[in-house]
């Protein structure tokens, strides 16, 4: 027996590394990437949008909560505007009245225009009576003061109608105002994603600029990442990349590459590289298509760890583990 035991000890001893190197191989397979296809860790981003008041104000309502997904346009918060629709009743009779005046200068003004036009029919038949000899030269001077008088009248009424029509704009200007403070009273979301935090409650006064709502805009998916600077001498802005999160290993998510630092710079200690000794490094971003991520917006979660591959050469075919088509919804597991 206890031969037997040392045989099977010594096939142990020898096959163990055996396994381990075929192990070790069969890892390094998987994880040797073509020439001209680069790699890098980093982490799922998406933009942070501010929803906050562009006057300053009591909040009305705040309908929406922590989590919550949002559509663009979808209303998020109210401010309180009472007090802003009175100032602009007021206003709007103030430009009532004000029409009224600029309504009756204009009657006033074709009334001097007509007389205007009679005057000159006057005059030119005066004109027309004494060259013939039936009128004295005093009754066409007499036709022609009474023109000028018309005709200085018309301008008077002109000059007084541009003045009203002027004065006009004041009243209608603070309507528009205030038209435009009400409509910036209801705060809507201006993209596709999901309220990360809520930063005030109803009934707080809040500044002009007070931040209510923060919303994750997951149309704009994307990852930053470093890669060593001796890769990416062909690396540039639109070149393809595939994204393998930690979480959902088996699915390549399609991404682009739309931004490339133009200088390298020493790795940040925070980054982890496949090589230790790769110490410049060149910063880029990746971001994975809109639609794609408009299709897929209720399985998107940005935080979570992965890996992102670039291609450097279009010519350079994916390997079959970053080539599979993107499934319908993505899975969590």
């Amino acid at each position: 027996m206890s031969r037997i035991l040392r045989i099977v000890l010594a096939l142990v001893l020898v096959l163990a590394p055996s396994g381990g190197g075929g192990y070790w191989f069969y890892r390094h397979r998987q994880d040797r990437l073509p020439d001209g296809i680069t790699s890098g860790t980093g982490r799922l981003h998406a933009d942070h949008v501010d929803i906050a008041t562009k006057r300053s104000g009591r909040i009305a309502s705040v309908p929406g909560r922590v989590g919550d997904p949002v559509k663009r346009g979808q209303i998020l918060a109210t401010m309180e505007t009472a007090e802003l629709k009175v100032m602009l009743a007021a206003a709007r009779g103030t430009v009532a009245r004000a029409d009224q005046a600029v309504a009756k200068a204009q009657a006033t003004r074709a009334e001097r225009e007509h007389e205007l036009e009679f005057a000159e029919q006057e005059l030119q038949r005066a004109t027309s009576l004494v060259r013939d000899g039936h009128i004295p030269e005093q009754v066409v001077d007499a036709r022609r003061s009474e023109r000028d008088r018309a005709a200085a009248a018309v301008e008077s009424e002109t000059m007084q109608l541009g003045i009203l029509m002027q004065a006009v704009m004041v009243p209608l200007a603070e309507v528009r105002r205030l038209q435009t403070q009400i409509e910036e009273s209801t705060l809507t979301s201006p993209v596709d994603g999901r309220i990360l935090d809520r930063l005030a409650q109803p009934g707080e006064s809040m500044p002009a600029g007070g931040r209510i709502l923060t919303v994750l805009d997951l149309t704009q998916v994307h990852m930053e990442l470093f890669v060593p600077a001796a890769d990416a001498g062909d690396l540039r802005v639109g070149a393809q990349a595939r994204i393998v999160l930690d979480a959902v290993r088996q699915v390549s998510i399609p991404a682009t590459v739309t931004f490339v630092s133009p200088e390298a710079q020493f790795m940040p200690k925070r980054v982890e590289t496949r090589n230790d000794r790769d110490k410049l490094m060149i910063r880029i971003k990746v971001t994975v298509p809109e639609e794609l991520v408009r299709e897929r917006i209720e399985s998107v979660k940005t935080g979570l760890h992965g890996v992102a591959y670039v291609r450097m050469r279009d010519t350079i075919p994916w390997p079959e583990r970053l080539d599979r088509p993107l499934p319908p919804t993505l899975p969590t597991r």
